[in-house]
This record gives structure tokens, sequence and C-alpha cells, in this order.
């Protein structure tokens, strides 16, 4: 039997990172579709446009300065879409946006 070589910490840490953009990428494509938002819509999604999250009638609130027509645009979230925006504001720690954007290549 040959000798196991140990596996580098360098590559462990980069296939951990490519682990995240692929969750990233799959949420951000789900929750696109699931919307039917505009790609661009769904990546600058900011924490403070989710409106009851917790409640009966949780809601997306695109201001009239990110709308192709300039003007307000609710969008009432499926349980499954608030499932995706609970997961990625846990994953962002805090930050303003929801699709973490610093993680692209």
């Amino acid at each position: 039997m040959g000798r196991a070589h140990a596996l580098d910490y360098g590559c462990h840490r980069a296939g951990e990172a490519d682990s995240r953009r692929q969750e990233v990428t799959r949420d951000a494509l789900m929750f696109t579709l699931l919307t039917w938002a505009r790609t661009g819509e769904t990546r600058f999604a900011a924490r403070d446009e989710f409106d009851d999250l917790d409640g009966p009638e949780p809601l997306w609130r695109l201001s009239p300065g990110r709308m192709k027509m300039e003007r307000e645009h609710v969008v009432p979230l499926s349980v499954r879409a608030v499932e995706i925006v609970r997961r990625r504001l846990r994953a962002t720690n805090g930050g303003a946006r929801i699709t973490c954007p610093e993680t692209r290549r």
C-alpha cells in the first residue's frame, strides 16, 4: 500500500470558497425564479428591503431608484423565498446585501 498524502490546506480552503460560491449562486438563481426578479435586482437585494419575514405576509420592497419603471415594486414572498432570504441573511453575518457580491470571482 502506498503512502497517503496529506491534503494541502490551501486546496482545502479553496474548496470551501468554491462551495460557498455555489451556495450563493444556487440561492440567487432560485430566489430570482421564485420572485420573477431581474438578476440585477437579486444581486443587489438589500437587507432593509425585506419586510415582515416572520409574519403572515412577507414582502420584498424595491425602491423606485432600483426599478426600470422608476416606481416602487412590492413582491410578496413565498415560504421558499423567505427560507432563502433567511439563509442568506445568516450567511452574510450582518452584511447589507443578501447575495454577498464580494464572493464573486
